[in-house]
């Protein structure tokens, strides 16, 4: 089985799931052969931004805005407008309650967690990525014991709808390690 994680803060989830199933499964059929982590860092403060403290309605006034500005970080500058606006558009439909919840209880994978991790993984890592920079997947892969930093250019956080072909062929490389033939 791959345990894989799309993005951003569910790398550290894929990461801490890990160790809470290894121990489950060891002595099973079933095992966790590899991590896929898209857009990840080593750390992040444990405190969210202030700004999920304010009152939802202020946050849905807001969010607008903050989808307008998460667009600008997300992405490399040689995207297509295309891409972004979809981006943008999706963004305004995120019930801003449900990113509240989310961000003040967001719990990031600690040191023990991710050196406790022994399976290959893999991290696909946008070059200009502004959410989680590059130096934060380059910390990770020093960190974990068996990982393969795979950097891509003209690409920031949203790597996987910039680069899309990039991306799945090495995701398919990965999985083929797995594989039988």
């Amino acid at each position: 089985m791959i345990l894989r994680c799309v993005c951003s803060f569910g790398t550290s989830q894929a990461l801490r799931t890990y160790c809470r199933l290894t121990p489950t499964i060891e002595g099973s059929n079933s095992s966790i052969n590899g991590i896929l982590l898209i857009g990840t860092k080593h750390f992040i403060p444990p405190t969210p931004s202030p700004i999920f403290y304010l009152p939802t309605f202020i946050l849905d006034y807001l969010q607008p805005t903050l989808s307008e500005k998460f667009t600008e970080i997300a992405f490399d500058k040689s995207c297509s407008d295309s891409i972004k606006e979809k981006s943008r558009l999706q963004s305004n439909n995120n019930k801003m309650h449900v990113c509240k919840a989310f961000y003040r209880q967001m719990q990031w994978c600690n040191d023990e967690e991710i050196a406790s991790v022994q399976c290959p993984v893999m991290i696909i890592q946008g070059r200009n990525d502004l959410i989680t920079p590059l130096e934060g997947a380059q910390e990770m892969e020093q960190a974990l014991k068996n990982c393969q930093l795979h950097i891509i250019d003209n690409a920031g956080h949203q790597v996987m709808q910039e680069k899309p072909e990039e991306v799945l062929e090495l995701f398919s490389s990965f999985i083929r390690k797995f594989s039988p033939v």
